[in-house]
C-alpha cells in the first residue's frame, strides 16, 4: 500500500470519527430544541406579543431558520424602504449567502 493510500485511509477514518461525534452531540440537543420550539409557539399565541419580544427570541434561537446558518446580525438597512430585523449568514462553497428577515405580525 502506498503512502498516499495509507494517508487517504487515515483521513477517511478520522472523518468518520468526527461525524460520529457530531451526530451524538446533535442528538443531545433535540430535547432542548423541542422545548424552544414550544416556547416560541406559546409566544406566538400571546394576544399582545410585541415585535421586540419575537426579535429577541429569534435572535437567540436563530437555528430555527435552518442549521446551515452560522451567524446572525441585528437590524440592517434594507435599501430605501427600511430595515430588516435580522441578517442571517451561511457559508457555502466559499461564499457567504445571507437571509434577510423582517418580522411582521
Amino acid at each position: 500500500m502506498s503512502v498516499y493510500e495509507k494517508l487517504s485511509n487515515q483521513i477517511a477514518s478520522l472523518q468518520s470519527e468526527i461525524n460520529k461525534g457530531r451526530l451524538s452531540q446533535q442528538k443531545n440537543l433535540i430535547p432542548l430544541m423541542e422545548a424552544k420550539i414550544k416556547e416560541f409557539e406559546k409566544l406566538l399565541k400571546k394576544k399582545k406579543v410585541k415585535e421586540k419580544e419575537l426579535q429577541k427570541f429569534l435572535y437567540k434561537q436563530y437555528w430555527m431558520f435552518g442549521s446551515h446558518y452560522k451567524s446572525i446580525h441585528k437590524e440592517k438597512l434594507a435599501g430605501m424602504k427600511g430595515r430588516n430585523d435580522f441578517l442571517a449568514k451561511r457559508f457555502t462553497y466559499f461564499l457567504y449567502l445571507c437571509l434577510c428577515i423582517s418580522i411582521a405580525k
